[in-house]
């Protein structure tokens, strides 16, 4: 009795032994493969973290350069509102001169025609 009761602890220890090693296997397969995900997921991380830092730095030196441009656009405004105001009496002694000239070639068409 005491031979049939070892043989049986025997064989429950053998099960429980092939289930604990059927476990390990079983487990540490997916635990391996959830292990090389993370590390494809670690490793596209970094490579998107660098490239966002890429991208902040060129960001970073276009906001330098769009407050340069935009600097130099309102002294370029400053400069049109400067000339033009410069040009307003030009432009008003330009039509008083064309008014003249028309006033001028109006009495010579007239003193031409009275002599003709």
């Amino acid at each position: 009795m005491e031979d049939e009761r070892m043989e049986r602890i025997e064989k429950t220890l053998d099960a429980v032994h092939q289930a604990v090693m059927r476990m390990e296997t079983e487990h540490g397969e997916r635990l391996e493969a959830l292990f090389d995900g993370l590390q494809a997921h670690d490793t596209r991380f970094d490579r998107l973290e660098a490239r966002m830092e890429g991208i902040e730095t060129r960001m970073d030196g276009l906001d330098t350069r769009m407050g340069r441009i935009e600097s130099e656009v309102s002294e370029i405004k400053a400069e049109v509102r400067e000339t033009h105001r410069c040009l307003l009496p030009v432009q008003a002694m330009a039509e008083q001169h064309e008014s003249r000239l028309q006033a001028l070639e109006k009495q010579l068409r007239d003193h031409l025609e009275d002599h003709e």
